[in-house]
């Protein structure tokens, strides 16, 4: 990646989805979130082979993508991830621009892909359809990071999938664990086309949207937060955290004690789930 584009024009103006690769466990984390309070879309087929249940928030969302147990061939792309939160996906208006952009800036970044799933509407049954920019394997090792294009975003994002019994209305935060913060974050400030703030030793921050995507260290992690620590697996730098903006803290707790989830720990300004209870991201909940 080329020095001189570090204050290059955002390639895109936010994060589009964020993924939890569950591989052949998708009926245990459907029930997981299902629990933890979330409303999901009905189980997606794509025709990459891969199957998924999402959880929409105003404009992004939470993809649960696993195996389908029908499938002959594993998607490479997320085969070689352990389960947690593994996908970074921007968003993206058209990718042949996009990709030509990437290209410009040294990125390395693979060809335009375009799939679709079945949607069940109430005339019947549409296609929604994606086109997707993904950069090559092992650019970064904390995340699949690419971008994707709706083209039917109304099947995406329908009233009845932005109501969740847990209060929830949006991500607000996701910690991404690493020994040299800095270096993690330089893709992602490329792609924001903005510096870091409040980068130190232990910590980068980025702002896209809404959303801020922290790059921590061991070092600069509380107590609270570790306790709900997700297993890195062998890996040096991962996902690890995702803090959700509720309407209510009392209600999101009352659905996580009638739900008799595990691993919750609540204080006046947050509740902490454990990543042994949230399928290996650690969940922190803030009234917003």
């Amino acid at each position: 990646m080329n020095e001189q584009f570090t204050t290059a024009s955002s390639l895109t103006k936010g994060i589009d989805h964020f993924v939890i690769d569950v591989r052949d466990g998708i009926e245990e984390a459907e029930q997981t979130y299902r629990l933890l309070g979330f409303h999901l879309s009905e189980r997606g087929h794509h025709t990459l082979g891969s199957v998924n249940h999402l959880i929409v928030f105003g404009d992004h969302y939470l993809e649960l993508l696993g195996f389908g147990v029908e499938a002959e061939q594993k998607r490479p792309d997320i085969a070689n991830y352990p389960v947690g939160l593994n996908g970074l996906v921007f968003s993206a208006n058209d990718v042949k621009d996009l990709y030509a952009s990437l290209l410009n800036l040294e990125i390395p970044a693979q060809l335009p892909q375009y799939f679709s799933r079945p949607v069940k509407t109430n005339d019947g049954t549409a296609d929604a359809k994606f086109e997707v920019v993904r950069l090559i394997p092992g650019l970064t090792s904390y995340a699949r990071i690419y971008f994707c294009h709706h083209v039917t975003p109304q099947l995406v994002w329908t009233p009845e999938s932005q109501h969740h019994p847990n209060g929830v209305f949006q991500i607000s935060r996701i910690r991404i664990a690493s020994n040299n913060p800095s270096h993690s974050a330089a893709l992602p400030r490329i792609i924001l086309g903005e510096k870091p703030n409040g980068m130190d030793q232990n910590a980068a921050s980025l702002q896209a949207g809404e959303i801020t995507l922290d790059f921590v260290s061991a070092n600069a992690v509380d107590s609270g937060l570790m306790a709900i620590w997700p297993e890195a697996h062998g890996r040096e730098e991962y996902m690890a955290t995702m803090t959700f903006q509720t309407v209510s803290l009392e209600q999101t707790f009352n659905v996580l004690r009638t739900n008799n989830i595990a691993g919750v720990s609540m204080s006046p300004n947050r509740i902490l789930v454990a990543a042994s209870s949230a399928v290996n991201v650690g969940l922190e909940f803030i009234e917003g």
